[in-house]
């Protein structure tokens, strides 16, 4: 990863209470991929809810494209069939890298104004502060063994430009809620990376407290 960012000062990571305890004392940094993201099932989230929180069928989103183009099918029996189509749609998805960490992030330039939006409480009960996000990011950077990249996401307006391109810190503007940071990678063994006892730079605490930030000019 050859480019500078700017290391957020503050991380959260949002869930179930039993993944956030495993995540402080034991170090397991679970990784989503790019198309489980795309594919939540309905038991893993609330599909009456207007704005699906876990959900991005664009997750990963490289180019949309438009025009004219064809199918082929293959076959092993017999010469392979293509067929050629007047007028297409196509989402192309990047394979650079399989599997995403996300967190959430306070931005490193805030006012008194700044509230983290209730609809974070969806991600589950407790949410566990990465008081220490660089050390954090370097501890897990550290037992990644292989590419990776991270970054601040931005977001674009929901419905894509044809044509037009996309990279993997970029969102559909419907989740910018969700202000996130994320980490892409390429895992073959495992889902989780483990990175040790972390309770030095962290705090668990219940995500309802969020919602109650208090700010505090040092003099």
């Amino acid at each position: 990863m050859n480019k500078t960012i700017k290391v957020p000062p503050i991380l959260i990571k949002i869930g179930r209470k039993e993944d956030l305890v495993k995540l402080q004392q034991l170090g397991q940094v679970y990784f989503g991929t790019f198309e489980g993201y795309r594919t939540q099932e309905k038991e893993d989230i609330d599909l009456d809810q207007t704005d699906f929180y876990r959900r991005d069928s664009l997750e990963g989103l490289e180019r949309r494209f438009s025009g004219s183009g064809s199918i082929r099918f293959k076959s092993k029996d017999q010469k392979d069939v293509t067929i050629n189509i007047p007028e297409m749609k196509l989402n192309l998805f990047q394979n650079k890298y399989s599997h995403l960490y996300c967190l959430y992030a306070i931005p490193n330039v805030i006012d008194d104004t700044y509230k983290i939006d209730s609809k974070m409480l969806k991600f589950g009960d407790s949410a566990l502060i990465i008081t220490k996000p660089l050390e954090f990011l370097e501890r897990l950077i550290g037992k990644i063994e292989s590419n990776y990249d991270m970054d601040h996401v931005s977001y674009y307006d929901n419905c894509p430009m044809v044509n037009g391109k996309y990279e993997i810190f970029q969102k559909q503007k419907t989740f910018e809620y969700q202000n996130e940071f994320r980490i892409a990678a390429n895992l073959i063994e495992d889902n989780s990376v483990f990175i040790g006892d972390i309770t030095d730079i962290s705090i668990l605490l219940d995500s309802q407290s969020l919602l109650e930030l208090e700010y505090k000019i040092q003099s």
